[in-house]
C-alpha cells in the first residue's frame, strides 16, 4: 500500500484545501447535500490554524496526498466535555479507494497508544451512503439533531475501542 499517515505541514494546506474543494464540488455535482457551504464555512486559515495546532494529519502515498483528517481531544459544540478523540474535516481523494478506512484505522491507534476509550464524529443525518460506512466501521448512533447556526441535521456517532 505504501501510505503514510502523518501530521500535515504548513507548506501543505494549499494542497489540502483543494482536495476538500474538489471534493466539495463532486459532491454537488453528485447531488449530495452535504459541504455545499463547507468551503465558506471552513476557510483556508482554519486549515492553516489545524496545523498549527498538531492537529490536521494527511495520508501521503508517493509525494500525493490522499486525504486528511483533524483530530481533536474536545468537543463542546456537539458532545459533552469529556477527552477523547473527535474526528472532523475527514476527506479523501477523488479516485481513491479505502483511504478513509485507513484514515480510521490509524485514528484508532492513536486513541489506543493515548488510553482513549472513544472515537467520536458528527455527519450529517441525510447522507445515508456515509451513515452506512460508518456504520459498517463500528461507529454507533449516539444522537439525532439539527444545529442551530446552519439548517444541518446531524448524527452524532461513536465508536467504543
Amino acid at each position: 500500500m505504501g501510505y503514510e499517515f502523518r501530521l500535515a505541514k504548513m507548506g501543505e494546506v494549499e494542497e489540502v484545501f483543494s482536495l476538500v474543494a474538489q471534493r466539495s464540488e463532486w459532491m454537488k455535482k453528485s447531488n449530495i447535500n452535504q459541504w455545499r457551504y463547507y468551503l465558506k464555512h471552513h476557510p483556508i486559515e482554519e486549515w492553516r490554524l489545524a496545523i498549527l495546532n498538531h492537529e490536521l494529519y494527511v495520508v501521503v502515498c508517493d509525494g500525493m496526498i490522499l486525504g486528511c483528517v483533524q483530530i481533536q481531544y474536545y468537543d463542546t459544540v456537539f458532545w459533552d466535555n469529556t477527552k477523547n478523540i473527535y474526528i472532523k474535516k475527514l476527506c479523501t481523494r477523488l479516485g481513491t479507494k479505502k483511504v478513509g478506512k485507513y484514515i480510521i484505522e490509524q485514528v484508532t491507534l492513536i486513541a489506543k497508544k493515548e488510553g482513549l476509550s472513544k472515537i467520536r464524529l458528527d455527519c450529517l443525518a441525510t447522507n445515508q451512503k456515509l451513515n452506512n460506512i460508518y456504520q459498517s466501521y463500528g461507529f454507533h448512533l449516539v444522537y439525532s439533531g439539527v444545529y442551530d447556526k446552519y439548517p444541518y441535521p446531524y448524527n452524532l456517532r461513536e465508536l467504543i475501542l
